[in-house]
């Protein structure tokens, strides 16, 4: 009797034993998603998780519609963009002047936050811009989308927001999924913008993102900057940001397959930052940072770890507005 009380004993522990063995595979380390995908995808693919995650951030759109009937017409968003579109500025298919009810599509950027969260970083062929606000505009009517008559302009403008020195006027050029970046107007003819009345005010020909700003050049040196993630922070659910505090102006980290990180363009060195890292795994959101100054290193690349956790929907837009 004795024995089968000894046997039964010794493998209820046996039992007991191996089961917390497997319930110790499945206890995620901190911040870790559980059974999360350590998987990178191939560059120039913008994985789904990614998409989901940029569309939840994206700040809402103003929009109102304009009457086009051979007089200006004008709109003011509660931002503070205004907008002049003058008789026949709008053309439709076929290069045709539009007429008659039009939709307007508008936002006006002027934090740091809401650039992060529209994904418009302030680059320009491998340089980066301090910027005095990101515009975007766009008319619509039967379902096309409108473009600016070659012998007409639009007109915006904004309240100066900073530093206004060495301004010059971009356009945004969406190259792909996830790879945008702002181009010079080739001349004045195309775009300008100019200060008056402490405000900026544009002349262009083109819809779509348009921004007054200037190429931060910094003291000369540059570094670049790599985050250092636990695994399952990969391309295929994570975006990395890298934020100057004290200036409008945000590079994207992008990923690098070879070692699977994410890293920034060279920036300036000695320039206050915070190094965002924003995650969806499943339904559930991740947030790391770290506030560093850009230091130079002889191998040129500035490492920084940081590790997310998640945290609510809320309390990440709440942390984004406050960049």
């Amino acid at each position: 009797m004795k024995l089968k009380f000894y046997c039964l004993s010794f493998l209820t522990i046996l039992v007991f034993t191996s089961c917390q063995k497997d319930l110790d595979l499945f206890v995620p380390d901190p911040g870790q998603a559980l059974h999360a995908d350590t998987n990178w995808v191939a560059a120039g693919i913008d994985a789904p998780n990614i998409a989901v995650l940029k569309k939840s951030l994206q700040p809402a759109f103003f929009t109102d519609s304009i009457e086009l009937n051979g007089a200006t017409a004008s709109m003011v968003t509660p931002s503070g963009l205004h907008g002049v579109f003058p008789s026949g500025c709008l053309t439709g298919p076929g290069s045709t002047s539009v007429w008659g009810r039009v939709n307007i599509k508008a936002a006006l950027l002027t934090t740091r936050g809401d650039m992060l969260c529209m994904d418009r970083p302030t680059t320009t062929d491998e340089k980066l811009l301090a910027v005095a606000g990101a515009i975007f505009i766009q008319a619509e009517k039967d379902n096309h989308t409108l473009a600016v008559s070659a012998d007409r302009d639009i007109y915006l403008n904004f309240p100066v927001n900073g530093n206004s020195a060495g301004i010059k006027l971009y356009y945004g050029d969406e190259k792909g999924p996830g790879n945008f970046e702002w181009e010079r107007f080739s001349s004045d003819n195309y775009g300008s913008v100019n200060i008056n009345n402490d405000s900026f005010n544009i002349k262009c020909k083109r819809t779509g993102w348009i921004c007054p700003a200037a190429i931060l050049e910094g003291s000369g040196e540059k570094t670049k900057v790599s985050v250092t993630l636990p695994p399952h922070y990969t391309n295929a659910n994570t975006v990395a940001y890298l934020v100057f505090k004290n200036k409008l102006s945000i590079a994207t980290l992008e990923p690098k397959l070879s070692d699977k990180k994410f890293r920034s363009m060279a920036v300036p060195v000695n320039e206050a930052c915070t190094l965002v890292v924003i995650s969806l795994q499943g339904n559930d959101y991740y947030l790391g940072f770290s506030s560093i100054t850009t230091t130079g290193s002889g191998s040129g690349i500035q490492q920084v770890p940081v590790t997310p956790y998640k945290v609510a929907f809320s309390t990440l837009k709440t942390f984004l507005s406050a960049l």
